[in-house]
């Protein structure tokens, strides 16, 4: 079998996923340098993680994806203003007039009651087989990068599969769009990342991901304010410093930043923010607060900003202010290539279900039933090693030619 990689994202036109297709050009062609991944850090051996795992190269990867508007990636591009114009510019011409798949309406007119899990799936499904066929992928890795959407009221139609599947072929609209992402790729095989804190592994898609034995990662890529969060908290519990509070604050102008400006969206993305603190600390933080401002000047340039009141040695209290002045999607692209690429190891191994090594990429790390969630920056390191030295056996050795 061979080891090329398709990756189809969700919000393919989006600040995030353009980001990811030109940065892959543009590496691909030797134009910039492999950094900020995981999987192109080099080990002590001389070689780098996803070498040693047996990940596809970034050179046998291809990108497409949905969207709702039919941009190409160079007006994406030009739209977001994430990279600089000389960057955009030594993008390919080939790369810039790439176009999304346009997301299939919400009452896709396929007869729904043909279709097992109604006709919009169906429809999702035929293009994750036509992309499969086109491009000759051996592992396609569906990562939702969609918006941020407000989390809905708890379904019954969520417990079971065959509740989920007629819910599905009626149209109910307690089934959500990356409920259906997620719903097809595992139909077709292909691994599911959930980079949004949008509600989409509930229990009925749980039970078709152990069914058809597909992998499964999320959900809300770590890469700014949080990934912070989760190194200093270790830092405190270790010193026997009581955390008293920790104020967050984040300003963002682009896309993101607008569609969490709506309060229920912004909640959701919040709730996903809040729940790492008490978790590494072992107690509960009585004044944590975290707070999203849209602020359009800054477009994708985001700030975090955190005071932190901490007492120390005979109760005397202290202060950390920490201010970091991020890229949001420079941060949050490469994580993307790096996921897609350890799914492609997970399914060669033969893995399922939500996977724990990968919780070091995410805010809300999802785990299999009866696995404690680990925040904890350090630890969630220790279990992915652990898992990269396991599977660092089972690699294919690449001859040279």
């Amino acid at each position: 079998m061979g080891n090329k990689l398709g990756i189809l994202i969700a919000g393919y036109g989006g600040a995030i996923s353009s980001t990811v297709v030109a940065a892959l050009d543009l590496m691909t062609r030797g134009l910039r340098p492999r950094l900020g991944m995981i999987c192109e850090t080099t080990e002590p051996s001389g070689i780098t993680v996803g070498s040693k795992l047996g990940a596809p190269d970034l050179a046998d990867t291809v990108i497409s994806g949905w969207d709702v508007v039919p941009e190409t990636i160079g007006e994406a591009l030009v739209t977001h203003q994430v990279l600089t114009d000389t960057d955009i510019r030594d993008v390919s011409p080939a790369t810039k007039g790439m176009r999304p798949i346009l997301v299939p309406p919400k009452h896709t007119e396929t007869t729904n009651g043909h279709y097992e899990f109604g006709g919009r799936i169906e429809k999702l499904r035929q293009d994750i087989r036509q992309f499969r066929a086109e491009n000759q992928v051996d592992w396609v890795v569906v990562v939702n990068c969609m918006s941020t959407q407000p989390t809905p009221a708890w379904s019954a139609n969520y417990e079971s599969l065959e509740q989920f599947q007629t819910a599905c072929a009626k149209g109910d609209p307690c089934v959500t769009p990356s409920m259906e992402y997620a719903c097809a790729a595992i139909l077709e095989g292909a691994g599911y990342v959930n980079f949004t804190p949008n509600l989409a592994t509930i229990p009925a898609l749980l039970e078709l991901a152990n069914q058809k034995r597909v992998p499964l990662a999320g959900k809300d890529g770590k890469t700014g304010q949080t990934l912070l969060k989760t190194a200093l908290a270790p830092m405190f519990k270790l010193r026997g410093l009581q955390v008293q509070g920790w104020f967050s604050t984040n300003i963002l102008g682009n896309r993101d930043g607008e569609a969490l400006s709506e309060p229920d969206a912004c909640n959701t993305k919040v709730t996903s923010k809040e729940s790492c603190l008490d978790n590494i600390l072992g107690y509960e933080v009585d004044d944590h607060q975290v707070y999203i401002h849209y602020y359009r000047p800054r477009r994708d340039n985001k700030e975090a900003w955190d005071n932190i009141d901490v007492d120390g040695f005979l109760g005397y209290s202290m202060q950390v202010k920490v201010n970091f002045l991020c890229r949001d999607s420079i941060l949050a692209a490469p994580l993307i290539l790096d996921l897609a690429r350890l799914m492609a190891v997970s399914m060669r191994e033969g893995e399922y279900g939500p996977l724990t090594q990968l919780s070091m990429f995410f805010k809300s790390p999802e785990v299999p039933v009866g696995t404690p969630v680990q925040h904890d920056l350090f630890v969630q390191r220790q279990i992915f090693e652990e898992w990269v030295e396991k599977c660092a056996a089972h690699a294919p050795v690449k001859v040279a030619v």
